[in-house]
């Protein structure tokens, strides 16, 4: 008889990552990655475009360390509803665009596998 194996899918996205700008840290959601850069859901945040953020998040399965740094390019605000960040109702959420500008060889690998797979 043959052995078999349990595979457990694990959804690529969302999840959880950390971004940090001259006003302090933010914690969020990575909901969508690229090469060029990333899509971060988060509350209480005042970025705009234009300013320069820090990432730092974990890809799933392949826990692969990412830190770059990046600017601000748009940012989305709506009121609380659909989000994956827990708030208080009527609290403001935040999707930010962000393009990377200045990442680590190491991470930009993690980041390249993560896509891959």
């Amino acid at each position: 008889m043959a052995n078999t194996t349990n595979v457990k899918k694990v959804k690529a996205f969302p999840f959880k990552g950390q971004m940090k700008d001259v006003r302090g840290s933010h914690q969020g959601f990575v909901v969508k990655l690229t090469i060029q850069g990333l899509m971060f859901e988060a509350s209480g945040t005042s970025v705009q475009p234009g300013d320069r953020v820090e990432m730092t998040f974990i890809t799933p399965v392949l826990n692969g360390v990412v830190v770059a740094a990046g600017v601000v390019v748009k940012v989305y605000n709506q009121l609380s509803g659909a989000a994956q960040v827990a708030v208080e109702p009527g609290a403001s959420i935040n999707l930010i665009e962000i393009h990377f500008n200045s990442i680590l060889p190491d991470s930009m690998s993690n980041v390249a596998r993560f896509l891959e797979s």
